[in-house]
């Protein structure tokens, strides 16, 4: 490709690279353009969106799919960006080669965004982007619509234990989850930001100036993110044996949680039930779930396991609060009764 007088050279490789630069600079996501000759691409990401990676809501999943496509060789690549590649420039130059045609580059996947926050300490692409720098934000998410996803904040910390996180990984041997749960969260009241930012609660991902406005159910991961693809007339689609997902202390869940720990994790992600409640309807703070689309997200014999989960009813159905938050609640294990 001859080379355009006036433009910066990074710019000038990615063109030559097939990887489209908007002249306003309006997002900070790269598109990789397939040839005029080249075979049709099966599946392309949606163009009016641009992914933000909240911790443990299957970002890497979306993330690695939109750049690389699927199977082993996208997993690999996907490798490659983490752990082989330690500057920006020698990801932005792999990116360049190993893009699929008509890929998206997101998140965890995105060059600048691997580097650490100087105000959190964490990897950028985990920090919430109220604290990302300026020019950085303005450039990743440009006029784009913002797409995240969300998830219930008990399911989510029973895989950040099965993750596993430290400190909850001391745990494991015992698969004590309701014992993790509440070390991780004494230490996310320590440090918010410890953990490489993994305990912080979704809600700081919908804060302004760049909050999720399109959000996806991690309750019925994967089919409600395909929905979304579709609602936005892209063709990408995840699957089953795409998705990363944790595997140790497969029979514990969110029902392990005895009631002084499920009132800790209601104190700590208030937020967060809410807009469970705003944007899906689900607004019982008591309710026990699990992600019935992925394996090993639920324990075996489910049914049986609603029956023997600890009901700790702190709230009544208008919200009125009937236990202190971090006060033990009255609750106990259910007896099957309805």
């Amino acid at each position: 490709m001859p080379r355009v007088v006036g433009l910066p050279f990074h710019v000038q490789a990615f063109l030559a690279a097939g990887l489209t630069v908007p002249a306003d600079k309006r997002s900070g996501f790269w598109q990789r353009q397939p040839a005029p000759n080249a075979l049709p691409v099966a599946e392309t990401p949606p163009n009016d969106l641009v992914f933000v990676h909240v911790p443990y809501n299957f970002g890497q999943t979306i993330s690695r799919v939109a750049a690389f496509g699927h199977g082993q060789s996208a997993r690999d690549a996907y490798t490659s960006v983490h752990s082989n590649l330690s500057t920006v420039s020698s990801r932005r130059a792999f990116l360049e080669a190993n893009v699929q045609p008509g890929g998206r580059v997101w998140g965890p996947v995105h060059p600048e965004l691997l580097e650490i926050s100087a105000v959190t300490g964490c990897n950028i692409d985990l920090t919430p982007p109220k604290y990302w720098p300026r020019e950085l934000a303005a450039r990743y998410f440009g006029d784009q619509q913002v797409f995240g996803m969300l998830r219930d904040p008990f399911e989510r910390l029973v895989a950040q234990f099965r993750g596993p996180i430290l400190p909850g990984k001391q745990f494991i041997e015992s698969c004590d989850v309701n014992a993790a749960v509440r070390a991780m969260l004494e230490e996310y009241k320590r440090d918010p930001f410890a953990l490489n930012c993994q305990l912080v609660p979704q809600a700081e991902w919908f804060d302004a100036p760049y909050p999720i406005s399109v959000v996806g159910d991690v309750r019925r991961f994967p089919a409600s993110v395909n929905e979304i693809f579709a609602a936005h007339n892209s063709s990408m689609l995840i699957r089953r044996d795409d998705i990363s997902h944790v595997r140790l202390c497969t029979e514990v869940w969110a029902g392990d949680m005895d009631c002084e720990t499920r009132a800790l994790v209601r104190e700590v992600y208030a937020r967060d039930f809410a807009l469970l409640c705003n944007h899906f309807g689900y607004c019982d703070m008591d309710e026990t779930c699990c992600i019935q689309g992925v394996p090993t997200m639920c324990p075996r014999y489910l049914e049986a396991r609603r029956q023997t989960a600890y009901h700790c009813p702190d709230r009544l159905s208008n919200g009125t609060l009937l236990h202190p938050a971090g006060q033990q609640a009255a609750g106990t294990k259910s007896t099957g009764a309805s």
